[in-house]
């Protein structure tokens, strides 16, 4: 549990955290300043990360498949 934990860090550049943030703020109705607090974060941290995410998304096949990996096994859940 320990591990998992310490993915989620905040490490910058941490690709498990912006997926995360990107996700949540995604696929919910959660405001910006709310996922600020989930992970001891300013709003517009949060903006820029999840912008980020989204480009990073757009230019890695690795990130791109990583996320539709996430995003599957959830719909199984």
């Amino acid at each position: 549990m320990k591990d998992k934990i310490k993915a989620i860090g905040k490490n910058r550049g941490n690709i498990y955290r912006y997926l995360a943030m990107y996700l949540i703020r995604r696929y919910t109705l959660l405001s910006l300043k709310a996922v600020g607090e989930l992970f001891s974060m300013d709003y517009s941290a949060v903006s820029q990360g999840v912008k980020r995410f989204d480009e990073k998304i757009r230019s890695d096949l690795k990130v791109l498949n990583m996320k539709k990996k996430i995003l599957r096994e959830l719909k199984k859940a």
